[in-house]
């Protein structure tokens, strides 16, 4: 029986087909969609290493193989399995030929990613891929990891599988039961575009949806940014992999009803071979295929990273822009410029600081909120004097150092930032600095004698705390002299938007759609191409020059911003434009003027001012000299002036990243032209000095292949896992019990407003939002400010009172709450809810609430 069809085997023919051509021959014989084939059986193996006879080494049995020369019979039984599938076709059967060891897929080893798997076969290549499996068996990897199972050599034989290859539209994996967690009540799935190689090898981070035992709805989804995709077609020259289309980046790879039939076929597997099962598929032309199921062998095998000791709390500055762990090279180069600990991708702050700078009593984790500027408000000030002279003397050393720049940003014009475009296009120019270095010189004092906002970005964006301290004692001050002032006073006094670089990007945006809209087959491209293919058509388009002339002088201002710019593997808008094109086709479909929006805040904050000006010339003396309300003026306007640096030092800060990146992808090219790397962004998974080792012919690909798939496979784990606000804190504080339907976050805008829901994951894929309606984000930075004009609330997964959102909604005069978990599964877009920016409430209304 050497080769046989998949059919004529069950569970217990291990021995002849290998553990996957077991389980796929049961499976396909207890009604699965398993894809036909068969299989070239392990006696065939057999005949081939038995010729050698005994004290052989690895070499040996390769060479055996690979001089293998098959016999008359054996072809033909080759020949009739492929002319009977070949029969049923119109097409060529074309096959994926896959290793079954006879020591794989079983209970207690997998084997997985140990034994190679071919794709694209076609029958005159079937024989050589057969050899190339056989080989495989004795890998260095393969050895190694029968080592470590205390598995002999030579009692794994090798079978081989053919199948007919699924041109997949989607591919996936399923276990039932959470592999991360152990959780038996939870079935994960993680799918992406075409062929389910980038899983398997992490080379894309794939949607997540879990969905609970006995239950048909999906209890929580993360969609992932799909940029690479392993191609349907056979690639003659280059790699598989291939970029998706920016259109589709985002879009979800299953819907609901998908998600359920993915769900369903996994359990009925679970419950034939009672035990939980890891399960791959595809699905092609709306149908769906099994192609493997085997026991989960890692429920108790979870990874291990080092150890974190030290007392930590997320930081939510920059953790409010994306909801991924940033990339190893990210990490590293960052790392030289952001004196914070990173763990598991996440930037952390250390609490110590907050103990030596400030001389109280507090607990572990009120010093981790105090740091993250969430502190209760009862929180009682107790002085802890033995730290008083400590505090003092730190303080006093910290003057020293950055006290000119403080005092001398306390009052700049809105451009004097601009001398550090000159300063950034020197760092770039010069290919002696890296992209580390790059960065602590852009950021960090470089001359003796510098001016402000050169070369002293962090110094700047820590002024910015002063805001705190402006907002504290001015809404004390109100609450004191008004007794019933509008909770939101503080808040509306300070706002206004002129001059802050992030909103100037939106009403540049703004005015780009009002261009394209100046000539009619402008506006039909727009509405015929998905973003991503746009500016091709209307460079190709003599009618598109007065538009592209304004985009080209966009990209010149606003070219180094990008959607996850703290992530140094973003494309920049400059590199591609695509989430531009679409905020453009966006604001083309709206009514919303960003002008009249600024207009009616700037009326609003008016109104107030009058109103408490009037109040407090009621007061003793007032009259005489208005003291109180000049004092109430002065600090309003220097918190909103703190405020626009904060924003303002971003968009600077920001082309440091740019820089970096510029530098990493220079590398890149070299790297991927001479051979020493395979596919874009695998330099994201390797340290800056890997880089420079792989440049100066000190590594070879061969020498940092498996620690690129390995770091993959770490960053797809850390992004399944939950992310913990406090590390080596223990929490006491216990959340505001909220009613059915309530979610609880943050208020970073005041007000409420009720409306239509907008669920929006991507502003550069499905960036269309209605005037009117409430838009929810699992996070935002400046790339979203656009979708700001025509909301009229947000309602955002991460981030904080001075985080992005809340800034600009507060510019707005829109209410928002943050750092509402899960807000994009829970909220569907449609649903009517009510956000309250004030207690930091969302309420999901049911039908009887709307109508009453």
């Amino acid at each position: 029986m050497t080769v046989s069809s998949m059919s004529d085997f069950r569970s217990s023919d291990v021995d002849l087909v290998g553990g996957k051509g077991a389980n796929l021959g049961e499976l396909i014989n207890n009604g699965f969609p398993i894809p036909p084939g068969f299989v070239v059986c392990s006696d065939e193996y057999v005949k081939v290493i038995s010729e050698l006879g005994e004290g052989h080494d690895v070499d040996d049995f390769k060479n055996a193989i690979k001089n293998w020369k098959p016999s008359p019979d054996f072809l033909e039984s080759i020949r009739r399995c492929h002319e009977a599938l070949q029969s049923a076709r119109t097409a060529e059967v074309v096959y994926a030929v896959r290793s079954s060891a006879t020591a794989e897929d079983l209970g207690d080893a997998s084997f997985a990613g140990q034994h190679e798997t071919y794709y694209y076969v076609t029958f005159t290549d079937l024989v050589d891929n057969l050899k190339r499996c056989w080989v495989s068996l004795w890998s260095d990897e393969a050895i190694a990891y029968r080592d470590t199972q205390g598995i002999e050599h030579q009692t794994v034989l090798m079978a081989v599988v053919v199948q007919e290859m699924i041109p997949s539209d989607v591919s996936g994996i399923t276990f039932t039961a959470n592999p991360l967690s152990g959780d038996l009540d939870e079935i994960v799935s993680d799918a992406t575009w075409g062929m389910g190689a980038a899983i398997v090898d992490g080379r894309v981070t794939p949607d997540h949806y879990v969905v609970l035992r006995d239950s048909d709805t999906v209890s929580s989804h993360r969609i992932a940014n799909k940029i690479r995709m392993v191609s349907t077609t056979r690639q003659v020259d280059g790699d598989r992999m291939i970029d998706v289309p920016y259109h589709r980046q985002k879009i979800p790879c299953l819907n609901d009803d998908q998600i359920l039939e993915v769900t369903h076929w996994a359990l009925k597997a679970e419950q034939h071979f009672d035990s939980p099962q890891d399960l791959e598929w595809a699905i092609y032309d709306g149908d769906y295929y099994m192609l493997q199921s085997r026991p989960i062998t890692t429920l108790s095998d979870h990874a291990t990273e080092e150890k974190e000791t030290r007392k930590l709390v997320l930081f939510k500055a920059v953790s409010e822009n994306f909801t991924e762990s940033l990339l190893p090279l990210s990490v590293d180069v960052l790392g030289h410029s952001i004196p914070n600990p990173f763990h598991n991708g996440r930037i952390y702050q250390e609490i110590a600081p907050a103990r030596l700078l400030l001389p109280i009593k507090m607990t572990d984790e009120q010093a981790a909120e105090l740091v993250s500027w969430e502190l209760p408000e009862d929180f009682k000030i107790r002085i802890n004097w033995l730290m008083l002279p400590f505090s003092v003397l730190t303080w006093f050393i910290i003057y020293l150092i950055a006290g000119v720049d403080q005092a001398r940003s306390r009052g700049m014009p809105d451009d004097f930032m601009e001398v550090f475009r000159k300063h950034e296009a020197d760092i770039d120019a010069n290919d002696d600095i890296g992209p580390a270095e790059a960065m602590v010189r852009l950021f960090f004092v470089d001359k003796l004698i510098h001016p402000t906002g050169m070369d002293v970005m962090t110094h700047n964006i820590t002024s910015v705390l002063r805001y705190f301290s402006l907002m504290g004692i001015l809404n004390k001050l109100l609450s004191i002299w008004i007794p019933d002032v509008q909770r939101d006073a503080g808040s509306l006094l300070c706002s206004g938007s002129y001059g802050v670089k992030s909103t100037e990007m939106g009403r540049n945006i703004f005015k780009l759609s009002i261009v394209a809209k100046e000539h009619s087959e402008v506006v039909d491209i727009f509405r015929t191409y998905p973003p991503d293919e746009l500016l091709d058509v209307l460079k190709a388009n003599g009618n598109a020059g007065t538009f592209l002339t304004a985009f080209d002088d966009f990209l010149a201002t606003h070219g180094h911003r990008a959607l996850k710019e703290f992530e140094l593997a973003s494309p920049r808008f400059a590199e591609n434009p695509a989430p531009v094109l679409a905020m453009i086709k966006n604001y083309m479909l709206s009514d919303s003027n960003p002008d009249e929006m600024e207009q009616h805040t700037t009326d609003n904050r008016v109104e107030l001012a009058q109103s408490i000006q009037a109040k407090l010339a009621a007061k003793p003396l007032e009259s005489i000299f208005p003291w109180r309300w000049k004092l109430i003026e002065y600090l309003a306007d220097k918190a909103r002036y703190f405020i626009k640096l904060r924003e303002n030092t971003r968009f600077y800060h920001i082309m440091g990243w740019n820089v970096a990146r510029k530098k990493i992808l220079r590398a890149e090219e070299k790297l991927i032209s001479n051979g020493k790397l395979k596919v874009k962004d695998d330099i994201f998974y390797l340290r800056w000095v890997e880089v420079r080792a792989l440049l100066d012919d000190e590594l070879q690909w061969s020498d940092i292949e498996e620690t690129v798939r390995a770091r993959r496979m770490m960053v797809l784990r850390w992004n399944k896992q939950s992310v913990p606000k406090l590390l080596n804190i223990e929490s006491r504080h216990t959340k505001k019990i909220l009613s059915k339907g309530q979610l609880g976050g943050q208020g970073a805008a005041p007000g409420q407003f009720e409306g239509v829901a907008r669920v929006i994951l991507d502003p550069s894929v499905d960036a269309e939002i209605h005037p009117g309606e409430i838009l929810v984000a699992p996070y935002t930075d400046p790339a979203w400010t656009p979708l700001f004009l025509i909301a009229r609330a947000a309602v955002v997964g991460v981030g904080s009172y001075l985080s992005h959102a809340g800034t600009i909604a507060r510019e707005y005069g829109m209410p928002c709450v943050v750092d509402v978990q899960d807000c994009t599964s829970l909220i569907r877009t449609g649903d009517r809810i009510l956000v309250d920016g004030t207690e930091g409430i969302v309420h999901i209304l049911k039908d009887e609430e709307v109508a009453a």
